[in-house]
């Protein structure tokens, strides 16, 4: 016990430095704290913290200009005593930190971003990417999705105006991978004009969606989605023909919006709103762990946000999955020190610690967190549609992110809104303007079967008047073969007075009598 007391753990957060905080994510210095606490109490580490930067810098361009303040602290302040560790809740800055992490062979800890250059892990080797903010993962979420129900056609109405800008870049990775899986989608991006909520733009963009397919994914911020449902059911786009998705990485309506069926500035469309949110589906993080100490744990990182970070929470606003997830870092960063610490094999080299973090499920106090062989988190994700007699969303689908497999949730009965309640079909049978090869062939094979038949009828009816013409002929001959015309009487006359000069007799002596 006391060699583990006496091992020293210096975290740096470049980021995160006090007193400055992401207005994104307010919790995030208390989630940090408690983390810390947890690693001395826990783990019986001696874990210390530094921020490094300047509360002057405000954006993302400034951070990456001052990168070098990291490797000032490395060089110049750093005692070089413990282990030394990279903990950054940043953005585009992290990658390059990571360089600088290889490069000293110390361990990285990205819990706000993940990129896909990190699957490189010669260049990223010391990496780990404990985020619950991974567009991949999200891709993967739709890909398992529409495999299941055999959708191959499908719409994006996506917001590229900059006020989503999660939404933005994931359709960016997106559109990548679906074109890879070959399906034929539609990506309409609304980010160009003015307003991407005014009612003219909405209907348009509906109405162009439904030119294309039938499921219409909704990538924009979850309050503008209320509007779009309305606009969509003027349409007569909610009879059960179609299906609609939104999605966010976990439940944060500071950062993402607030999904809802009601406006207060519209309650007369509360009930049309409601009835329209049937054919909605919405995709988040599955909820964190529900029990006394979790909610112990959320409580006071919370109370801590309001107390020391000043804070100013709704009533039902808590902490999110994204600040969290620096505690659940922390806490995954104990036990892999703990288990180096206690092999006789183990090593605190950067590149040694981030190994243990590879295929692993963690099983933490908030969260169970699978990182997979490219240290990236595979988190959870839960299909949700709503009821309309509770007003909620009920999950029904849930995705595994340590198997990628999709499957229904417990007591999971997905409400479709179809006449059979089946899953509807991502386009109509012969294609949105009867294209498809099934109904062209089909329309060609019946006009020429219509051809012949058309054929053989005339044929028939030309040699039915044919016989019918030759029959009436006939039997007119038939029964009138025994009548005498004026004609042949005449020439019988001839005959008969030739024949009795001849013979001298009269013609009533020949006995012939004719029926006139």
């Amino acid at each position: 016990m006391a060699e583990r007391t006496s091992m020293n753990l210096t975290v740096v957060s470049y980021l995160m430095f006090q007193p400055v905080i992401q207005s994104s994510k307010p919790n995030l210095g208390a989630s940090f704290d408690l983390g810390l606490e947890m690693l001395s109490q826990r783990y019986q580490l001696n874990a210390t913290v530094h921020y490094v930067g300047s509360p002057l810098v405000d954006t993302t361009n400034g951070m990456i200009e001052n990168l070098y303040l990291i490797s000032e602290f490395y060089y110049t302040q750093w005692d070089k005593n413990g282990v030394l560790v990279l903990v950054c809740p940043g953005s585009e800055e992290v990658p390059e930190i990571g360089l600088l992490a290889k490069e000293w062979d110390i361990l990285l800890l990205s819990t706000s971003n993940s990129y896909a250059k990190f699957r490189n892990r010669e260049a990223y080797a010391t990496t780990v990417a404990p985020s619950p903010l991974q567009y991949g993962v999200f891709t993967q979420v739709f890909v398992s999705l529409f495999q299941k129900f055999h959708w191959r056609t499908f719409t994006i109405i996506r917001d590229g105006s900059g006020a989503g800008p999660f939404h933005a870049s994931w359709a960016e990775v997106a559109t990548v991978r679906f074109r890879r899986e070959g399906f034929n989608f539609f990506s309409i991006n609304i980010g160009s004009r003015n307003s991407n909520t005014s009612d003219q733009l909405v209907k348009s963009s509906l109405k162009e969606a439904a030119r294309h397919s039938r499921i219409v994914v909704l990538a924009m911020r979850g309050n503008h989605i209320r509007k779009y449902l309305l606009q969509a059911a003027r349409l007569g786009m909610t009879n059960g023909e179609y299906v609609f998705f939104y999605f966010e990485p976990y439940d944060s309506p500071r950062w993402f919006g607030k999904l809802s069926c009601t406006d207060s500035s519209d309650i007369s469309n509360d009930q049309a709103a409601a009835d329209a949110f049937r054919f909605l589906f919405r995709i988040s993080s599955c909820k964190l762990k529900q029990s006394s100490s979790s909610a112990r744990l959320l409580s006071e990182i919370r109370q801590r946000g309001i107390d020391k970070y000043n804070v100013s929470p709704s009533p039902d606003e808590g902490p999110t999955q994204i600040t969290t997830a620096v505690y659940s870092a922390l806490d995954m960063l104990g036990q892999v020190i703990n288990q180096s610490r206690s092999s006789s094999m183990g090593s605190m080299r950067g590149t040694d610690l981030a190994s243990v973090f590879l295929n692993r499920t963690f099983y933490l106090e908030l969260e169970d967190v699978f990182i997979n062989q490219f240290g990236e988190r595979q988190s959870n994700y839960c299909m949700a549609d709503f009821d309309r007699s509770s007003g909620n969303f009920h999950t029904v689908l849930r995705f595994d992110g340590s198997t990628g497999e999709l499957s229904f949730a417990p007591n999971g009965t997905i409400n479709w809104g179809s006449p059979n309640n089946q899953p509807i079909d991502d386009e109509p049978r012969c294609g949105f303007r009867g294209e498809k090869m099934v109904c062209t062939q089909a329309n060609r094979t019946d006009a020429l079967i219509a051809g012949v038949v058309v054929a053989v009828i005339l044929v028939l009816l030309v040699i039915g008047t044919i016989v019918r013409f030759n029959r009436t002929s006939w039997k007119l001959e038939y029964d009138t073969w025994w009548i005498l015309t004026g004609e042949h009487i005449h020439q019988k006359e001839k005959l008969t007075k030739a024949l009795s000069r001849r013979s001298g007799l009269s013609d009533y002596s020949m006995g012939y009598s004719i029926a006139i």
